[in-house]
Formats: structure tokens, sequence, C-alpha cells
């Protein structure tokens, strides 16, 4: 059963109703970095359902999407990999956020049990007016 694909036709159609389905009841979402920081909304991890529910109202919050383009998805049953491209307009600053991303989520039951987004950080924070380099030193 294909998790990856349905979880972005989903995604796309912007109703996380349509999305929750497709995430494991204790799921463990990492908004690109575990640590949560109130300058970028969409870090942190975020648990469940729930919790992909809130990672998806920061995305909007955060962002007006120009781009998502999904360019590679692989899968098992127990593993997914994707890959793409986007381009985000950040609300707050009206900066262009611009990016390559590979997603791996380990599947459980034909739902993401374990999610975890790569993204270009510098080019995220720039964006965003903001740094991480010295708490990350």
């Amino acid at each position: 059963m294909s998790v990856i694909e349905p979880f972005f036709t989903a995604l796309k159609s912007g109703d996380p109703d349509r999305v929750l389905p497709l995430i494991a009841d204790d799921a463990i979402i990492v908004g690109v970095r575990g640590k949560a920081d109130p300058r970028l909304p969409i870090y942190g991890t975020y648990r469940g359902q729930e919790g992909m529910r809130a990672f998806l109202g920061a995305l909007r919050t955060a962002f007006d999407t120009e781009a998502f383009e999904v360019d590679e998805v692989l899968e098992s049953d127990t593993l997914g990999f994707a890959s793409g491209r986007f381009r985000h307009r950040v609300r707050h600053t009206g900066r262009l956020f611009v990016s390559t991303w590979a997603l791996r989520a380990k599947l459980a039951d034909g739902k993401i049990a374990h999610y975890l987004f790569f993204e270009d950080t510098a080019a995220l924070e720039a964006a965003f007016g903001v740094s991480t380099a010295e708490e990350a030193a």
C-alpha cells in the first residue's frame, strides 16, 4: 500500500482532514529541526495527528506557497523517501524561500509513523530574517 504519494496529494489539497488519516496516532513529526524556535514556527517536534494538524497550520501561517514539486518517491512497507523543490513567500517578511527538499518517513500499518523533512535551513532563516548559527555552535 502506497503512503507517500497519497500523502503529498492530500497535502497539496490544502485540507488537513485529508492528510490526517495517513498519520499514525502516535507519529513523531519533526519540522526540519527537532528543537522549537518561536522565530521559526515550523521548527519543532509534533506528535500524532493533532501534531500534524498543528505543523500544517504553522506552514500555512508562515508561507504563501508559490510552487511545490515532488520529483522522486521511493517506498517500501516500512520506509518512504521523497524529494523535490519548492518556492514559498514568507508572509511576515515578504522574502522568497527557495529550496530543494527531502522527506524520510518511517511507515507502519500503512501510515506515517515518523516524519523528518530536510530543506535548506540557511535559506529558511535568511527568508525569516533570523539566524540560529550562534545557538548551534
